[in-house]
């Protein structure tokens, strides 16, 4: 049974899409079409389902192929770190940011649009600094882009030489020399 090699932690609205479909056309990776949202239990965690749970996702990876998997939450929910390490202590972690209140925004919008933010980016914003969405880890705009705090939780189980970190502008103004990066 092949586990992931490495995972996209990454945060919501940085290009985790974008990178993650450019690697699924590599002959030599397997990922999941979707996200697995394995390591924590609220929101779309499914934690709960046991590891066989998590196991059967890269079933259909081909012997030889590096297995990897991607869900952007993976970044903010704080026990994802201690959980994916106990499971996967060898993986490789790939990061992706962009500008944060540009990644705050379209976050933002991609919310009103599944239907899930019927509030005002202005008040969406109010709500979170008020602590009125401490739990709502799909919903926080603000939190969602501090970077250097969800990184550090990863630091405590997790060595630097672990961590791959990137930015959305390189994935799209230099993709060649990027995936050249990314795939040593």
């Amino acid at each position: 049974m092949a586990l992931p090699a490495f995972v996209i932690v990454s945060t919501c609205k940085s290009g985790s899409t974008s990178l993650h479909q450019n690697l699924r056309k590599h002959p030599g990776l397997y990922t999941p079409s979707n996200e697995v949202h394995y390591f924590y239990s609220r929101a779309q965690g499914q934690y709960d389902q046991g590891r066989k749970w998590y196991e059967r996702h890269f079933d259909e990876a081909k012997d030889g192929q590096t297995v990897g998997e991607k869900t952007p939450l993976y970044a903010r929910v704080p026990e994802v770190p201690s959980r994916m390490h106990e499971m996967l202590s060898g993986v490789q972690l790939v990061w992706i940011f962009r500008d944060p209140v540009q990644r705050a925004h379209s976050h933002y919008w991609f919310n009103v649009n599944l239907g899930k933010e019927p509030c005002s980016f202005e008040r969406a914003l109010q709500q979170e600094r008020a602590g009125e969405r401490e739990e709502d880890v799909e919903r926080a705009y603000l939190q969602t882009g501090l970077y250097a705090e969800q990184v550090e939780r990863y630091l405590e189980w997790f060595g630097l030489d672990s961590m791959f970190f990137c930015t959305l502008r390189k994935l799209k103004s230099e993709p060649a020399k990027f995936f050249r990066r990314l795939y040593n």
